[in-house]
């Protein structure tokens, strides 16, 4: 540890005195042979947690709810549960390219320890709930081009759906929803036409 602050003035040589060390822990600092007070002794430094982790805690009716480790990694934070359905306010990033695995983080309220994140009607990877307020999860690369609805499920059954809340960008080249295109591109009746022109002519 690292002394912060100590004793100031005179004092009687072996008097011991509380100062303070780093990360808000408290130490000890004794009066020397001269008089005057000597370095901060600061005791473990071990952290009790990561910072930024996450773990179940209990809640009122045997729900569980998500305790964070706070940022000085010294303790957890107060247990907070999530309470009625779950309300999905944004996805960050809101699109990414098709064949490639995406970090997306989902920010609302209400969410509960595993709960479950599905693009349209396919299930993410990777999720972890760090609060009741933020999910970070993976788009899979396997899902097709098209617009897809961000759903959060509680394990009590409970959604909250983003519409359109993800895009992935590729493919064919139109606009999908969740895999099916909504329209076909003009290129595609010009090719059948020729086509059918050509078996025509070739059958006369």
């Amino acid at each position: 540890g690292a002394c912060v602050c100590k004793g100031t003035g005179s004092c009687t040589a072996g008097a011991t005195n509380t100062c303070a060390c780093v990360g808000g822990q408290t130490g000890t600092q004794t009066c020397a042979a001269t008089g005057t007070w000597g370095t901060c002794t600061c005791g473990s430094t071990s952290l009790a947690c990561t910072p930024g982790d996450t773990k179940e805690c209990p809640c009122v009716g045997g729900q569980k709810g998500v305790q964070t480790c706070a940022a000085t990694g010294q303790a957890w934070e107060p247990c907070k549960c999530a309470s009625g359905t779950p309300v999905v306010s944004t996805v960050t990033p809101e699109k990414g390219p098709i064949n490639q695995n995406v970090n997306i983080t989902i920010l609302g309220e209400n969410f509960a320890p595993k709960a479950t994140v599905l693009v349209g009607s396919i299930v993410a990877s990777n999720i972890r709930v760090r609060g009741a307020t933020s999910i970070s999860a993976v788009v899979p690369a396997a899902i097709q081009a098209g617009e897809y609805d961000i759903i959060v499920e509680n394990p009590d059954g409970k959604r909250g759906t983003l519409k359109k809340g993800y895009t992935v960008e590729g493919g064919c080249g139109c606009t999908t929803v969740d895999g099916i295109p909504s329209h076909i591109p003009i290129e595609a009746f010009l090719m059948l036409g020729f086509a059918l022109f050509l078996l025509k002519k070739r059958l006369a």
